[in-house]
């Protein structure tokens, strides 16, 4: 139970953050979620000597210990101290604050309070050094305001059951799930609680407990009879307590809530026969998801929403059928979030549901604690200036915030990306691109391209390109990072980073200066349950600024170093190299240091073991590709990144024809060989996990005097059933191209295109994209420089057909011109 006692309402002042003594940041994004200001006092019940129960009041202080967590749904801000009365060995206390966010409006959802009976301030209790837990009723509704743009401000006193104890809440001023850095725009919503209003006005329980929590919409158009024609009723099911009834029942796996209202109308036989329309929903779980399995409606006629009815009393049944999949949500303590509409058509009707918050199972649980589904995603899009979606789903893959500045190395020149750039991508499983784009003063378009890798553990930007043009000497300048700069890194399952450092980049005669990062790439739903940041490391506070080299550098040891200017090293130890970006190295190695060491005085670099001393440096750029060839020690002689599909024509055993689509995996086993014209590359995989089958997919490369090639492609697939489901056929597959000349680069440089052209060999259709490719290296060190590939909708070549066909044209034109001129001048006698 709650109440409020009435006193002088607050004046407002301005909302600023510095105002507010409890404020909860964001795990995910630079800016506070809830910001409270309140006097907090409680009052804790204890039993005394004498066997009675009395009360002894704590404050909250302003300085206690602030955490929680922050996502659209549900938030919490758990507040820790300990009593300036207890003594060092004693417990702290706590009060925790949930939160709802029910689309439109925030309210505070329920209390817990965690108090430990300290003697300082329970002198006289035989409960002294026992705690007092307890929990409020769920769904207070207390503090409410408009998620969007209110603070609720209020200087009177609220008082809240917790159990056995009191919460006396005075001065509050509160904001929670907020997105905005400026708080001067919102309005105030002074003491506001509709009595009788609640977040969930659907609940059905068992007992004393909560089975489901449900709040939605429901609105229904049906179709119905009248004398002449057919019309169409619109009917709201009721949302406040008052006017609908709730039954139901439930069991570990099922549940079912029945929301029932009374037919309006004044019809004697209606009323007579007590109609009442009705909506029933089943709920089923599974052991991983919750869903909705069945709705079934129950609508009967009336003069009121069903005018000039043909038949009043006849009962109408919307059913949507078992296993209608609705609302699907964790099985273990989820909630499912929808303000949007989802519609279901049926020939007796139309159902449109919206603003959903659903608990279909484990309603007692934790409200804090719950795993949220919003069908939103994780990600609010105008929380980020710069966003990539799936052509096909239309989810975000990639999204971001940063501060760009590029300087021109020639002559200094400085331009800022600005923040409505455009952000144009690609959204693949291992690879993505991010390319914002922006004209220049002269109408020239600038633009940077983000190259994005993930691996098994962690997201990572691998490269940066630039073209920025040069407005004082009139042309366009192109430049590129190393390959594997390693930037952006964060855990590849619900990965986010985050850093406000600025970070130089050199891309050959361009400088990038990038600050204020935030950054997610390869994102998924999964984000929404727990983001995990990874923030860069705080910079020295000499410098400002930290440094990506133009290309890859090592330190050398210095010859006359020491063993004792080196890391103390123990006795048989080893030395493991770790990296320090976990996305492109490969497994550290690790080298044993002779214990001699240990004993001889002052050793000098000489008596660490050989194995450590003459240990080849691997080649850091060959593991930035998937395929490679090699050609001698720490030579890859071919190197390749890129993404293969495979479509097949056949027939099934009821002759029919259809296409079986094949993707070459990139952990595809790799042989190969180099020779002087030729190479060749092999891929290999299983077929499918039910057989030893391999399938094989060889490139074939060629090079002239100057340029590199692939010249023709085999395949040899096995028909398995997965990928060929009714094959009428246990032959493989096998088909070679025609002689072909695709992706050429000049010698010792990489040809790059994220395009994606496609190569017939026979029937089979080889489609290749997002390609990083070297061939005929000869270097230990692959090149970082490169040429790109020309996209299939560029109109170069056209433009310089259409330029060519009109100086020719105008060729023409002035010496039909120049005749005509000397014809007149002969014909005048000149």
């Amino acid at each position: 139970l709650s109440r409020t006692i009435n006193s002088e309402s607050a004046t407002g002042s301005e909302h600023r953050i510095t105002n507010f003594s409890y404020v909860l940041q964001s795990v995910t994004l630079s800016r506070p979620c809830i910001l409270a200001n309140m006097t907090i006092t409680i009052k804790v019940p204890y039993k005394t000597q004498e066997n009675k129960i009395d009360y002894i009041s704590l404050k909250v202080p302003q300085n206690a210990t602030i955490e929680g967590h922050c996502s659209i749904v549900i938030s919490d801000m758990k507040l820790t101290w300990k009593d300036g009365k207890a003594k060092p060995n004693d417990k702290e206390n706590s009060i925790k604050f949930t939160f709802i966010n029910d689309h439109t409006n925030f309210s505070l959802f329920s209390i817990d309070l965690n108090i430990y009976r300290d003697e300082g301030n329970f002198k006289n209790a035989t409960d002294v050094k026992q705690w007092f837990n307890a929990t409020s009723d769920k769904d207070l509704y207390l503090f409410v305001a408009s998620v969007k743009n209110e603070i609720h401000r209020c200087n009177n006193e609220t008082i809240q059951k917790v159990g056995e104890g009191e919460i006396h809440m005075n001065s509050v001023s509160l904001i929670a799930f907020n997105r905005d850095y400026d708080l001067s725009s919102r309005q105030e919503n002074k003491c506001s609680r509709k009595t009788g209003t609640k977040t969930f006005p659907y609940v059905t329980s068992s007992g004393d407990k909560y089975c489901t929590m449900a709040r939605m919409s429901i609105f229904m158009e049906v179709p119905y009879k009248t004398k002449n024609d057919t019309k169409i009723a619109s009917i709201t099911v009721p949302t406040f307590a008052s006017k609908v009834n709730v039954n139901g029942g439930c069991s570990a796996n099922l549940v079912m809530m029945q929301l029932i209202w009374p037919v309006s109308s004044n019809n004697s036989q209606a009323n007579a026969n007590e109609k009442q329309n009705s909506i029933s929903f089943l709920f089923f779980k599974n052991e991983t998801t919750s869903t909705i399995y069945n709705i079934k409606i129950e609508i009967f006629t009336d003069e009121t929403q069903f005018k000039d009815v043909e038949k009043v009393g006849e009962k109408i049944v919307i059913d949507t059928g078992f296993d209608a999949s609705l609302f699907p949500a964790p099985a273990e303590n989820g909630i499912y979030s929808c303000p949007n509409e989802t519609k279901i058509t049926n020939d007796n009707g139309n159902v449109t549901i919206s603003d959903v918050l659903l608990v279909a199972f484990d309603a007692e649980k934790d409200f804090s604690s719950k795993k949220v589904i919003d069908c939103r995603g994780f990600l609010f899009e105008d929380d980020f200036n710069y966003i990539i979606k799936e052509k096909d789903t239309n989810i975000p893959c990639t999204v971001a915030n940063m501060s760009i500045t590029a300087t021109l190395h020639k002559d200094g020149q400085e331009l800022h990306v600005p923040s409505n750039a455009v952000a144009t991508g690609i959204c693949k499983a291992k690879y993505s691109q991010m390319t914002l784009s922006w004209p220049s003063n002269t109408n020239a378009t600038n633009s940077i391209t983000f190259h994005i890798g993930q691996n098994k553990t962690h997201f990572f930007v691998f490269q940066i390109a630039a073209a920025i043009y040069d407005d004082k000497n009139k042309k366009m300048i192109n430049g590129e990072s190393y390959i594997g700069i390693d930037l952006f890194s964060a855990a590849a399952t619900n990965g986010f980073y985050r850093c406000p450092n600025s970070i130089d980049t050199e891309l050959d005669d361009i400088r990038l200066t990038i600050t204020d990062v935030v950054f997610i790439a390869f994102y998924t739903d999964e984000n929404i349950y727990s983001p995990k940041v990874t923030e860069c490391p705080k910079l020295d506070p000499n410098s400002t600024t930290s440094t990506v080299p133009s290309s890859p550098t090592t330190e050398p040891i210095p010859t006359n170093a020491t063993v004792s200017s080196l890391p103390t090293i123990e006795p048989n130890s080893t030395i493991s190299t770790v990296s320090s970006s976990p996305a492109t190295e490969p497994n550290p190695t690790i080298s044993t240091i002779s214990s001699s060491s240990a004993t001889e005085p002052n050793p000098t670099i000489s008596t660490i073991s050989s194995s450590f001393a003459t240990e080849p440096e691997p080649n850091h750029n060959a593991i930035d590709y998937n395929y490679f060839v090699t050609s001698a020690p720490n030579v890859y002689c071919i190197a390749a990144n890129m993404s293969i599909s495979i479509e097949i024509p056949y027939k099934t055993k009821e002759d029919k024809d259809t296409k079986a689509t094949l993707n070459v995996p990139i952990n595809a086993t790799v042989t190969g060989k180099c020779e002087n014209q030729w190479s060749t590359m092999e891929l290999n995989w299983t077929a499918s996990s039910n057989n030893t089958e391999n399938n094989t997919f060889t490139v074939n490369f060629e090079k002239d005097d100057s340029n590199y090639f692939i010249s023709s492609m085999n395949l040899s697939i096995y028909p398995e059933d997965h990928h060929f489901p009714g094959h009428d056929t246990t032959d493989r597959y096998k088909f070679n191209t025609e002689r072909i000349h695709i992706f050429p680069a000049p010698l010792n440089k990489l040809y790059k295109c994220a395009d994606n052209p496609s190569v017939t060999a026979k029937n089979a259709k080889i489609s290749i994209t997002n390609v990083t490719l070297i061939a005929f290296n000869t270097n230990e060190k692959i090149t970082t420089d490169s040429v790109n590939c020309v996209p299939a909708n560029d109109t170069t070549e056209s433009n310089v057909g259409a330029i060519v066909g009109g100086i020719i044209g105008g060729l023409i034109v002035l010496v039909a011109l120049i005749a005509l001129f000397v014809v007149c001048r002969r014909r005048r006698g000149y």
